[in-house]
């Protein structure tokens, strides 16, 4: 299981409970990945029985995490892999809105930022919206992954009364939603 923290990607880990924000592994052993709004991602080599999981919230996409992680990657596994990337159920750009103070800083960050194209002023409201998986497809093109290698569920946590959503439960809050992938 994966407890996101830090910005730490964890190779090979031998706990149980591993501390990071990703996972890049070559072990039989299925990893799990506690989400609720953020973008659960998965990275799959079958050919070579690899996978990654990371967990990218808002300031993961700002500090564009998926680039150490695949620099890890690439350290770790040279040479040409076949990769096969998931994008798991995660808030969507309409329901992920920038309002009070953290908001604000948000909304400064992400307009000096190269995705400032992903956030959007909404009509009439002194808030905005930011499209996490639209911010993430960026910057997997950016790395050299082709659109058809990235499968994208387009499931909104928020809206979905099924999966958990940190906004939508705030204080009352009493699940999480599990993406579990491995080599068994």
């Amino acid at each position: 299981m994966m407890e996101p923290r830090g910005h730490a990607i964890a190779f090979n880990p031998t706990a149980d409970l591993v501390h990071a924000h990703g996972i890049i592994s070559d072990q039989k052993k299925v990893w799990g990945l506690r989400t609720s709004d953020c973008l659960p991602f998965i990275v799959l080599d079958e050919k070579n029985h690899r996978i990654g999981v990371l967990h990218l919230g808002w300031w993961q996409i700002y500090i564009n995490l998926t680039s150490t992680f695949f620099n890890t990657w690439s350290e770790k596994f040279p040479g040409k892999n076949n990769l096969k990337l998931f994008i798991g159920p995660s808030i969507c750009a309409k329901c992920f809105t920038f309002t009070g103070p953290k908001g604000w800083l948000r909304i400064i960050l992400f307009y000096l930022s190269p995705l400032r194209k992903h956030l959007k002023k909404m009509e009439g409201k002194g808030s905005y919206i930011f499209d996490l998986k639209e911010a993430l497809l960026e910057q997997l093109v950016s790395q050299g992954f082709s659109l058809s290698d990235i499968t994208i569920s387009h499931e909104c946590t928020f809206e979905n009364e099924n999966l958990s959503s940190y906004r939508r439960e705030r204080a009352g809050r009493k699940n999480s939603n599990f993406v579990v992938a491995g080599r068994i």
